[in-house]
């Protein structure tokens, strides 16, 4: 596992959980991150996620390169929760 920044994790976590947002992330990578704050490399790692990485949090985690509970964690951040890409 590597380090892998907060704000991947938020916006990987809030995807996992919102199907719409995950659609958007999905059909539109680089237009969806482009507002996150993302640095050029965390855009690429999210447009090397392939469809089925998002199966379990298992596969997502280990797609980004973090440790399932990192991944975990970030669910339960209020940002998270509550914004929408």
């Amino acid at each position: 596992m590597t380090y892998v920044n907060e704000r991947v994790l938020i916006v990987a976590a809030h995807a996992w959980q919102c199907p719409t947002c995950r659609g958007k992330l999905l059909a539109d990578p680089d237009g969806v991150l482009m507002r996150q704050g993302l640095t050029g490399e965390e855009r690429k790692l999210f447009r090397q996620i392939a469809p089925g990485d998002w199966a379990t949090v298992g596969a997502l985690a280990e797609a980004l390169g973090a440790a399932r509970c990192d991944l975990e964690n970030a669910m339960q951040h209020p940002r998270c929760r509550l914004r929408h890409l």
